[in-house]
């Protein structure tokens, strides 16, 4: 085996789901504070704030225990909060963060908010790939990125053999 092969047979190990597990982890948990974090400011993951909720539906939440700013928080009266879960999951050597509700009428509201809004009326919490341009979301890429970079800099030991006449195998 050559020494690029050995450099990247090493860097897959560093990087198996072994080790990254603890990483998406923390991202997770970055994330899903992150989410909560603006929606408490009703924002949208860009970080720009969130369309306004028409006046009479606005009136209907804040009577619900909703947010009486006019805006979309995607608190639903503390069930949608209450039950967001991040869950990182590993299967066939993959490994994947799912954020889901684990009360159904939340799940069922938020489904119906974030994905089949029909109007598209600029509310959104879960990121997407566009938002990663953003302020907002650039602090927590950097912050994943910087957890990946001290596991790819920890002390490890990359071992070359060699046969009898010197040559890496």
């Amino acid at each position: 085996m050559n020494l690029s092969k050995i450099i990247i047979e090493d860097i897959k190990d560093t990087l198996s789901q072994r080790n990254m597990k603890p990483i998406l982890e923390a991202t997770n948990k970055l994330y899903k504070e992150s989410i909560e974090q603006l929606n408490l400011e009703a924002k949208n993951p860009d970080g720009k704030v969130r369309s306004k909720l028409n006046t009479q539906y606005a009136k209907k939440k804040s009577k619900q225990g909703g947010a009486s700013t006019g805006f979309a928080n995607f608190v639903l009266t503390g069930r949608a909060k209450k039950s967001l879960k991040g869950t990182v999951v590993a299967a066939s050597n993959n490994l994947d963060i799912f954020y889901h509700f684990t009360d159904d009428k939340a799940n069922e509201y938020m489904y119906i908010n974030e994905v089949l809004d029909p109007y598209k009326k600029g509310r959104r919490q879960f990121p997407l790939e566009v938002d990663s341009r953003s302020s907002r979301q650039k602090e927590n890429i950097t912050s994943v990125g910087q957890m990946i970079g001290v596991l790819l800099a920890a002390d490890r030991r990359i071992v070359i053999h060699e046969d009898d006449n010197k040559t890496l195998v």
